[in-house]
């Protein structure tokens, strides 16, 4: 019986999904560490005068974002990588195959859009915007409980 994927392809799509669980993982770790980063700039900022610290949390949090927006859209253009590969390699189109083994250069995915996609993704903006808006009530608590 005819193999569709050889060795070579199977090796190919492995050092892909492990880019993916990479960027994954980067996206996890990013969230841990502004949480972390977030709850100690809030807990500073309720014992100091002034609110130049929570701005700086509401920066941050939207670095975070813009970061976290990236890795999810390398994410998705390694699994389009993937869907294209497999594609051609069920196809049976040898050169083309060849010609897109081992080239892990996300730059050649089409689908440009997905920074922009990422940005309103379920996966991405209520995390975010909660923390935003929680940044934004503590900075604006001072001139609420002065009225």
């Amino acid at each position: 019986m005819n193999e569709i994927f050889t060795e070579d392809d199977r090796h190919y799509i492995s050092l892909l999904q492990e880019n993916m669980g990479r960027m994954s993982s980067n996206r996890a770790n990013a969230k841990i560490w502004l949480a972390t980063l977030a709850t100690a700039i809030a807990a500073l900022q309720f014992s100091m005068e002034g609110d130049i610290v929570i701005w700086v949390a509401i920066v941050m949090v939207v670095v975070f974002y813009l970061m976290d927006c990236l890795y999810l859209s390398l994410e998705r253009k390694y699994q389009l990588m993937i869907e294209k590969y497999v594609a051609l390699c069920k196809k049976g189109d040898e050169e083309a195959r060849q010609a897109m083994l081992y080239n892990m250069d996300v730059a050649q995915v089409s689908d440009n859009p997905t920074f922009i996609r990422s940005m309103i993704s379920i996966r991405t903006l209520p995390f975010y915007l909660l923390l935003f808006l929680v940044g934004l009530a503590i900075s604006l608590w001072p001139l609420l409980a002065e009225n």
